[in-house]
This record gives structure tokens, C-alpha cells and sequence, in this order.
């Protein structure tokens, strides 16, 4: 068994005058939703899927198949909602989270994603970014048409390409892996992502505090950094085996939550086979990466609509810049009207030049 322990802060920011995320941290699923769409859309949007996650705190075993369900209800809810009231009409949400989910009597992290808002992971000293982020600049990092740093100043960085409520069937992204002692999660929106880049990250994850402090800390920092985008931060950290010593962090209301729960643990060694393996055509989480195998298997299909992408494919090393588009020509002039052999003839018996304006040969 480990312990888990998590913390959570949202807060307007310093530019919105509302705050359209919302948040669920209680075991055993941490959701954060950044709304968007008008006046009040986005804070319906983003509200309506943590309502819709609410119901698996009520369950005892929650398994990986739930989690696509939910998602689709979510879904499902916001569009319905936005073709009866006008007034959040355009509304969409994005949706990112860590499920505790249980196959064969073993406990798995699933992670789970639609839109930019990001999962974070530190485990040895050292950060990485679990989710990609479903976004215009993304597929331009991915195609190799811009690079990595410029995406966070690009123009066009607040596009999102899946979004839950936009589109009938938004294709989500999913990992499946072991819990690992020591680890911590960061799950946040695009309010703090856009506001710390990865180094300020990673050394604010490594500082040894609870995680309702970090979180506090971290949306501090993002306020300071310019706050111009709503912040939601939840921190979960993979404390230890049971029976080790633990603060026993306190519950806090309203902005900051932390609690304690005991989960299975189960290593990268003794894990049996998946039912619902990690998809080939994800990225695999780089702490997976020596053991991928047991991951090969595709996922079943357990979410309708397309095979799941992550942005379009880059090209091949080498390879010729794409020929520029055809420029349309103008049409040709009309034919000349078919002259007339009498009107010739007379020509040459008048002398009349062939580059006159008046002989017959010339177009009219």
C-alpha cells in the first residue's frame, strides 16, 4: 500500500474578472477543466464536467473503461446544454486528469487528456510533461515548423484543437502506468503553464513541502509572473509505502485542499498484463519507456470516433520544402473574329498595310 497525498489552488489571476476553471482533487480521480466561451460559458462548461467526474467518488472500483464514459458524458451534457440556452451557445471546456483505476486487483495511474491544459511529472529530480497538448502551436512543433520555446510567444498559442463540448465525438489521450514511490504529480491549466516555463516548474515541484503549499506557491508565482489567464493548480504526491511516517496534512476549504488516502502499490516488476495497455501511437511517459512492451497492445475500443492522433506527423529528415501553389493564369484572349476573303481581297487591291488598324486581318 502507498499513500497519497494532494493539494489544490485556483484564482482568478490578475487580468479575468471570472474564473471559468474549475477543479475536483479527491481521490481517486484529480480533474482540472479550463472553460472557455463567453461571458458565463466557460465556467458552465468546465463546472458541468466536474460535476460529471463527481459520480465516480461514489464508486468502489473505479476501472479504465470509466474513465472515456465520463468523459463522453461530459461531453455529451455540454453540447446538450448549449443547444437550449443561447446564452453559453458557443462554450467549451478543456479536460485533464490523473484516475486512480483498478485492473486484476492492481492499482494503475491513467492519465487522461483533452485540450492544452498539461500533466507534469517529477520522479528523481528530474520534470517531465506527460500530456501533449492538443493545440495549434503544438502541430506546428510537431511538423517542424516552428521550435519548442517559440511556441510559448506565438500569436496564435491560445487555439485548442480538442475540446469537450465543441465537436461530436473530441478524441482523448490516455497513458496507463504503475504508481512508483516518491513521485509528484503536477495537473494544472494553461493559466500556469503559460506564466512558468519547465525550469521554474521543476525547481518549485522539488521544493519539500506539502502539496496544498506547493500549489499555493505555484499560483503565487504565476500571479507575479503576469496572472494573465485563470490559474488551477493540484499537486499529488506518491508519499511512500504504508506504515510510513506521515504529516497527516489537514483539510483546507475553499481554494486549497489536502487529504490522504491509502492506495495498492504495485511496481514496474511484478505488474501483470494490462487489459487496457498504453496505445502504440501515444507517446510512451519517458519513466515507462525501458518497459513499453507490455504496452504494446492498442487500447479496445472503448471511445467512439477516430483512432486517437497527436498532431500530424512530422516530415522526414531531408525532405524538400512542399512546391509552392499553382498561381492561376488568366484566361487567353478571345480568337479573332474569321475574316472575311472579300473584305481581304479588296485590302490588297487599296495598297492597305497589314498592320493597319483598318484591314481586315486585325482583331476588333
Amino acid at each position: 500500500m502507498i499513500v497519497v497525498t494532494w493539494g489544490s489552488a485556483t484564482d482568478t489571476g490578475r487580468v479575468r474578472s471570472r474564473n471559468e476553471d474549475a477543479v475536483l482533487a479527491q481521490a481517486p480521480v484529480f480533474l482540472v477543466a479550463d472553460g472557455m466561451g463567453g461571458h458565463l460559458g466557460g465556467e458552465v462548461a468546465s463546472q458541468m464536467t466536474v460535476d460529471t467526474f463527481r459520480e465516480i467518488l461514489d464508486r468502489p472500483t473505479v476501472i479504465a473503461s470509466d474513465i472515456p464514459v465520463l468523459l463522453q458524458d461530459a461531453n455529451e451534457a455540454i453540447r446538450l446544454r448549449a443547444r437550449v440556452d443561447p446564452g453559453v451557445s458557443d462554450m467549451g471546456t478543456t479536460a485533464v486528469g490523473l484516475a486512480m483505476v483498478t485492473e486484476d486487483g492492481s492499482d494503475y495511474w491513467m492519465a487522461f487528456n483533452v485540450g492544452d491544459s498539461r500533466i507534469y511529472r517529477l520522479h528523481d529530480g528530474k520534470l517531465s510533461q506527460l500530456t501533449v497538448d492538443h493545440s495549434y502551436v503544438q502541430d506546428l512543433v510537431a511538423a517542424g515548423r516552428i521550435a519548442p520555446e517559440d511556441a510559448r510567444t506565438h500569436p496564435e498559442r491560445n487555439i485548442v484543437t480538442r475540446v469537450l463540448g465543441v465537436q461530436d465525438n473530441p478524441v482523448p489521450d490516455f497513458w496507463v502506468f504503475p504508481p512508483e514511490p516518491g513521485e509528484r504529480f503536477l495537473i494544472c491549466s494553461d493559466g500556469l503553464s503559460g506564466e512558468l516555463d519547465d525550469p521554474l516548474i521543476e525547481r518549485l515541484l522539488s521544493i519539500d513541502a506539502a502539496p496544498h503549499d506547493i500549489a499555493r506557491l505555484m499560483v503565487e508565482t504565476a500571479n507575479s509572473n503576469g496572472g494573465r489567464d485563470n490559474i488551477t493548480v493540484i499537486v499529488v504526491d506518491v508519499a511512500g509505502a504504508e506504515g510510513d511516517e506521515s504529516d497527516g496534512y489537514p483539510q483546507h476549504d475553499g481554494r486549497q485542499t489536502e487529504q490522504t488516502q491509502d492506495l495498492p502499490m504495485v511496481t514496474d516488476d511484478d505488474a501483470p498484463t494490462m487489459p487496457y495497455p498504453l496505445p502504440p501511437h501515444l507517446p510512451v511517459p519517458p519513466h515507462l519507456a525501458p518497459s513499453a512492451e507490455r504496452f504494446a497492445q492498442p487500447l479496445p475500443d472503448l471511445y467512439p470516433g477516430p483512432p486517437p492522433v497527436v498532431g500530424p506527423v512530422s516530415p522526414p529528415p531531408g525532405l524538400p520544402p512542399a512546391p509552392p501553389p499553382e498561381v492561376p493564369q488568366p484566361p487567353p484572349p478571345p480568337p479573332a473574329p474569321p475574316r472575311s476573303r472579300r473584305a481581304a481581297r479588296l485590302a490588297r487591291q487599296r495598297g492597305m498595310s497589314p498592320d493597319s488598324p483598318d484591314h481586315p486581318d486585325q482583331p476588333r
